[in-house]
């Protein structure tokens, strides 16, 4: 296919990867071209110096490779180029029993690829592992998480809903820290932002400027009684 968005600078074609995220990031079509070409080029600069191991006989193919690096896109994009230099390994596993996914120290993550792959072939309210896991890295680096009364508001108040069992957007792995509540919220962000935004007024504005994208002017509302896309 001829690209939208250029030439790579290096790394895998830029048509290749356009169709990649179109075929496999439901978010990817939505997005304003502008945000779909800054993802484009993204790719090719996250995945340089990257080493990717497939875990319990994984393949890991270039498009794989792609779909991964188009979510940390999600999450990273603004910052600078380099940013997520610092992490050297992906691990990526079919599935996973006890996790789905980890951050160790910015330098490895570890991702289960079944749900990885559902949660951005189609959006899951609430839920998206690429954007949570990379959200991880990106605090470690920025050391964003409970910086600001709204982040440490909005954990306090989670954590007595669930103290009371009041019903929760975010669920209760969110409420172990700051730094679950933070990618928890970053889940929700890119799948339910005006949810968010209700349950959190305070606190999506903050993660409208670190995303650099208001996503509740591109997702809807989410139906009632429906976990499966948005409206």
């Amino acid at each position: 296919m001829i690209s939208l968005f250029g030439e790579s600078a290096a790394g895998p074609d830029a048509g290749l990867i356009e169709s990649v995220l179109r075929a496999d990031m439901a978010l990817f079509e939505l997005l304003p071209i502008t945000v779909q070409a800054e993802l484009v080029r993204f790719v090719p600069d996250f995945l340089r110096g990257k080493t990717f191991y497939g875990c319990n006989g994984l393949q890991v193919t270039e498009a794989q490779k792609i779909l991964v690096a188009g979510l940390a896109a999600l999450a990273g994009r603004t910052q600078p180029v380099g940013f997520f230099r610092t992490t050297r390994w992906i691990l990526l596993y079919p599935d996973l029993a006890d996790l789905d996914g980890q951050a160790f120290d910015c330098s490895k993550v570890v991702l289960a690829w079944a749900p990885l792959l559902a949660e951005s072939q189609q959006v899951h309210y609430c839920q998206n592992l690429g954007v949570h896991e990379f959200t991880h890295v990106m605090d470690q680096l920025l050391g964003i998480s409970g910086g600001s009364a709204a982040q440490r508001d909005g954990l306090a108040a989670l954590q007595q809903q669930l103290l009371v069992d009041e019903a929760t957007l975010l669920d209760d792995h969110a409420a172990e820290g700051p730094e679950e509540f933070l990618a928890a919220a970053a889940e929700a962000f890119f799948s339910a932002p005006l949810e968010l935004a209700a349950e959190y007024p305070d606190l999506y504005p903050e993660l409208v400027q670190l995303f650099g994208i208001d996503m509740g002017q591109i997702l809807g509302p989410w139906p009632e009684a429906d976990d499966q896309g948005p409206a």
